[in-house]
């Protein structure tokens, strides 16, 4: 899979089938340091927000007897094509193979990304890591994380919009719709996005916004009215017809009220002021 793929996904909205990884972790000495579901909490928070990408989770991994494939797969070394015969059960095009071996001291921790299908080594990083569990922990998922930027599989951030009035459209970047199902919610790679906020007899607004990996950003976007009432052309000839009717009230108080007077507002549906007899 192309690196490019992820962010094709978040550019034109498709939705393509993601691609299945396998999880398998192979835990040699390791009680104290990391279980088996702790490998996979970790493996999660690595992949989510990863656009084309669905882990295999932990339930997966024992309805196919992953103790027994980590145990085969630890005879084979550092064989790749023979890991992914393992691993081919699983039906996944890829392979993420996280060994953590308490014995040494410090523990060795290796994460290994397979392509599953062409059976060969995607990424890989091996080292020995102090610190205790917490530390072989974030270890994998950091090094899992790193494995799966560098297949091309990209963190995303998300951008929630709210706007005023509520039913306003929103694009970004020029070109990107909402999230599919979703009128607010915008799935994109991480850095320095536009958005453009638009609806009729309103003023159109465009905001910069920063997107960060596995983060959501909430906006709230409030726009102007075009014209207005204080704008309107007929509220100026109100005015001025109040005006010129308090002017004749006052000249009616200076003459003794020799003559009624009365003052109107002129609208679209009453053009004409008319005072009463």
């Amino acid at each position: 899979m192309g690196p490019l793929f992820p962010l094709l996904v978040a550019v034109v909205g498709a939705q393509p089938a993601p691609e299945r990884m396998a999880v398998l972790p192979v835990l040699v000495a390791a009680e104290g340091l990391v279980d088996v579901d702790q490998v996979f909490a970790a493996v999660e928070a690595a992949a989510a927000w990863r656009l084309g990408l669905r882990p295999m989770t932990v339930g997966d991994y024992y309805f196919h007897g992953g103790q027994e494939l980590a145990r085969r797969s630890l005879a084979c070394g550092p064989d790749a094509a023979c890991i992914t015969r393992e691993l081919r059960p699983m039906d996944a095009g890829l392979g993420l193979v996280v060994l953590v071996n308490g014995e040494l001291d410090p523990p060795l921790v290796s994460v290994l990304l397979l392509d599953a299908r062409r059976g060969a080594v995607a990424a890989e990083w091996a080292g020995q890591i102090s610190g205790g569990p917490d530390a072989v922990r974030d270890a994998v998922q950091l090094r899992t994380s790193a494995a799966l930027d560098k297949q091309g599989f990209l963190q995303m951030g998300r951008v929630r919009v709210r706007t005023s009035p509520a039913q306003a459209a929103r694009v970004m970047d020029g070109a990107t719709e909402p999230d599919l199902g979703t009128l607010d919610t915008f799935t994109l790679p991480p850095g320095p996005h536009r958005l453009h906020v638009s609806a009729p007899d309103h003023r159109p607004k465009q905001v910069e916004v920063e997107v960060r990996a596995a983060e959501v950003t909430d906006l709230e976007v409030r726009l102007e009215p075009e014209g207005g009432l204080l704008s309107s052309p007929w509220l100026w000839v109100g005015v001025g017809v109040v005006a010129v009717g308090a002017a004749a009230a006052v000249t009616a108080v200076a003459v003794g009220q020799q003559s009624p007077v009365c003052a109107c507002v002129v609208t679209r549906d009453q053009p004409n002021c008319v005072c009463p007899p």
